[in-house]
């Protein structure tokens, strides 16, 4: 699923080089063009360039936009404007995400200007009018500022075409979600469609069923044999692990069966251990399925926020979390949560398989479940709520701590805030929270900021 960005670059410009045939500036401008479409080229793939500076190119270009599938497209104001041709160009971009860019011929303001000099450079008040009248007629659209020489200014765009990308793929995913219910039977106005734009397959549990009699032993031994190699000590029987695994190599054949991009299954549910024996609490069979795929419950909110975590991470393992208690004197929360979590890419400490505490306490061999904790580094967290007719967003950023495993039996984090844990508190007594929250390493928030703006979801960012 990963790709370039695809794009279309416009160039506004006035006509004043032409009409005063002033060649030199020309070529000069168009050498700023290419410069930066050298410098975006490396993060996006531009489908065309196209320079409007009348009203026959800019009617020109807007019949083309409409012919185009791409993810994003780029108005650069590059010179001073004499007609902005904006709402001719709209017809043409239409409700795909749009970034337009005051652009600077210069990182550093040079002295003395010339006029045409001051014509090239003078693209910003012309563009503060655009950008009062994008805003009255309420079209969504995200604003640069500064030379291509800006490394802040490329940074930016980058963010932004990120989140554009994942605004039109996250329309294509294949999300299943595994249930004891048939898909007729089931709520078709799920949340977890609503908050993505998505209508998910509801998988029930009898097609896991059918494919579990398919599952070969040399399958389960290769998984097995996988999973050793991240240095894994089993606190059960040999039967009762590989009734586990067998578990894990169905989820990840039914999932390629149904050319899936994510399946989402449930945590400890008394349906789910009645007809398949064992609850799914060993990690997703990487040997079958690389990418990740599964998602360890089948919460609406924790869905949507994995799914959203697994593209703007292009791949990289979410952690799924309650969070269970805090302690404010060291601005730390400890959470996690139980059922099928990866510790690949997660956790650098040997791991447990030890019996389900939470179906079968009193039985140490009464099934399986992974125990790990996180590794230490830089952390997003994120979570969805629906708040009466809309969906909200909270996002944290964090410090996962370098730590012995705290929790007994379950997969857990022990997370130091960057934000107070205060203005957290006060936040959930405020207008309450989902119960889990996802997480995924590095720093993600602004990209999560802008696709959230794109999809209309309220976002707040909690920080200090």
């Amino acid at each position: 699923m990963i790709r370039k960005t695809s794009a279309v670059l416009l160039l506004q410009r006035t006509d004043w080089f032409e009409s005063t045939k002033n060649e030199e500036a020309l070529i000069e401008l168009n050498e700023d063009a290419d410069r930066v479409v050298l410098q975006l080229t490396s993060f996006l793939d531009i489908l065309c360039v196209r320079s409007i500076s009348t009203p026959q190119t800019a009617e020109a270009v807007s019949v083309e936009l409409r012919s185009l599938d791409t993810d994003l497209i780029i108005l650069v104001y590059q010179t001073r404007i004499d007609h902005t041709f904006l709402e001719k160009v709209l017809l043409g971009v239409g409700n795909r995400p749009l970034i337009v860019w005051c652009y600077l011929p210069w990182r550093k303001v040079p002295r003395p200007i010339t006029y045409e000099m001051l014509v090239k450079g003078a693209s910003f008040s012309n563009m503060a009018f655009s950008l009062a009248h994008l805003r009255e007629m309420g079209v969504p659209h995200f604003a640069v500022f500064g030379s291509v020489d800006d490394p802040h200014v490329i940074q930016a765009i980058k963010t932004f075409s990120h989140a554009a990308q994942i605004s039109c793929d996250i329309h294509r995913i294949k999300l299943g979600i595994l249930t004891p219910e048939i898909a007729r039977d089931y709520n078709l106005e799920d949340q977890t469609g609503l908050i993505l734009g998505i209508q998910p397959i509801f998988v029930p549990f009898s097609l896991l069923s059918e494919t579990l009699l398919k599952i070969t032993e040399e399958q389960v031994n290769r998984y097995l044999e996988d999973l050793q190699k991240i240095s894994v000590e089993s606190m059960i029987t040999v039967d009762t692990l590989r009734k586990a695994a067998r578990i894990q190599v169905g989820l990840a054949c039914l999932a390629d069966t149904m050319n899936l991009d994510f399946l989402a299954i449930p945590r400890h549910d008394p349906v789910f251990r009645q007809q398949f024996g064992i609850c799914a609490g060993l990690p997703p069979a990487r040997f079958l399925r690389p990418e990740p795929f599964l998602i360890p419950s089948t919460d609406p909110d924790a869905i949507a926020a994995s799914v959203i975590l697994d593209l703007i991470g292009c791949g990289q393992p979410c952690f799924l979390m309650e969070m269970w208690f805090y302690d404010q004197a060291k601005n730390i929360v400890v959470g996690g949560s139980g059922g099928a979590q990866s510790p690949f890419g997660i956790s650098d400490e040997e791991l447990l398989i030890l019996g389900d505490y939470e179906c079968q306490r009193g039985d140490p061999d009464g099934g399986a479940q992974i125990e790990f904790i996180t590794r230490p580094g830089r952390v997003t967290l994120l979570q969805i709520q629906k708040a009466r007719d809309k969906f909200r967003a909270i996002g944290l950023s964090g410090v996962c701590l370098e730590s012995v495993p705290w929790v007994e039996g379950i997969p857990h984090a022990v997370v130091r805030l960057d934000c107070n844990i205060d203005k957290l508190l006060d936040r959930i007594s405020t207008t309450g929270g989902s119960r889990f929250w996802t997480m995924i390493y590095g720093s993600h928030l602004t990209e999560i900021r802008a696709l959230f703006d794109l999809l209309a979801i309220e976002m707040e960012l909690l920080s200090d």
